[in-house]
């Protein structure tokens, strides 16, 4: 039986580029509103050169003045074209403004749109880097400490006197909340030999004959078959919700009629052709609550992993997510045998 035990949200940050400001503040409200909710943990993607978020952790500390309960975390901060120092001490920063509260979610990969951030940021070698779980564990040594500028330097600072050079401020055990993100075997195995908590998406890549669960549902397998960390492997698994409960006619028909503009250009490949991998989408899980649990309970991957994350599609509304994430808390995921984190008092329907 499919039993889910914690509950995050994901927002793709998207806001309207003639308000930037009035769409960011909304966002962050609706993290505020994720946690009277009860919601474990909330997300925010990072994308550059589009009408969603670039910034996700400097976005994250102004969530973390209205909020404090609520895990926080970017989904996710791809590594390869960062200078890891500065991405160490703003996730620092950012746990000291939300103790114990950042999820450190990272990949070895590259940002969106490389061909055009590559060279900006990376210089002519921009390609030339690793992108492999190696990067990312190369950032996890710097973020404990253990790697220090020129060893054993001794500075000398206006406010400290003469101190050892190290990555301030130190948070101890932050590391420990690192999620690596993929959507390949490869990085399933990597992940769970360095003993990492994994988390994957709503895209895999496989072949199209596995289909997007026979090919999810090998990457969750390497993951579990894999793990080498000391405590229990922790899997988060997004998936699209899309519950009709409050909304009112327009906007469930408009949920029916979704097409995500990432999945429009695929098609799968003719029975008996050569088959490539490819970028395989899942699908969107639409209509009441109870058709909705009936989705989940069939979805032998979300049995598997328990740990799920509620993905808000690109562009909709304020108002939109508030009602999905209010129709999730509400209908969905107690049926499933989840229970809010803390739940505040009074929170409302949108």
């Amino acid at each position: 039986m499919t039993h889910i035990r914690r509950l995050d949200f994901l927002t793709p940050g998207s806001f309207d580029p003639r308000e930037p400001a009035r769409g960011i503040r909304q966002h962050v409200e609706l993290f505020r509103y994720a946690e009277t909710l009860g919601y474990d943990g909330g997300w925010v993607r990072q994308r550059h050169l589009e009408s969603n978020l670039p910034t996700a952790l400097l976005f994250l500390a102004g969530v973390a003045t209205v909020t404090s309960r609520i895990e926080l975390g970017p989904c996710v901060l791809p590594l390869a074209l960062e200078n890891l120092w500065r991405v160490a001490e703003e996730f620092s920063v950012l746990d000291a403004l939300a103790p114990g509260r950042v999820n450190v979610g990272i990949s070895g990969g590259y940002p969106v749109h490389p061909e055009l951030l590559g060279p900006l940021w990376g210089g002519a070698d921009w390609d030339k880097g690793s992108t492999s779980v190696a990067r990312a564990l190369e950032f996890l040594d710097i973020l404990r400490g253990d790697v220090v500028p020129a060893g054993d330097t001794v500075i000398v600072s206006p406010t400290d006197g003469a101190v050892p050079a190290r990555l301030q401020p130190v948070r101890p055990g932050l590391d420990r909340r690192a999620w690596y993100a993929g959507v390949t075997r490869g990085s399933a195995l990597e992940a769970a030999r360095a003993g990492l908590a994994y988390t994957t998406a709503i895209m895999t890549r496989g072949r199209p004959s596995e289909g997007f669960f026979g090919a999810q549902q090998a990457i969750v397998d390497n993951y579990f078959g894999n793990f080498r960390g000391e405590g229990e492997p922790h899997l988060l698994l997004g998936r699209t919700l899309l519950p009709t409960d409050s909304a009112d006619r327009p906007t469930a028909e408009k949920y029916s009629s979704r097409v995500d503009p990432r999945r429009a250009g695929y098609r799968a490949q003719p029975a008996g052709s050569i088959e490539e991998v490819e970028t395989l989408p899942s699908p969107d899980y639409v209509g009441p609550s109870d058709r909705i649990v009936e989705l989940l309970a069939a979805d032998p991957i979300v049995s598997a992993a328990g740990e799920l994350r509620v993905e808000l599609p690109y562009g909709y509304s304020f108002d939109e997510n508030r009602q999905i994430l209010h129709d999730v808390a509400e209908y969905v995921a107690p049926q499933l045998g989840w229970t809010p984190a803390n739940r505040a008092v009074g929170a409302t329907a949108p």
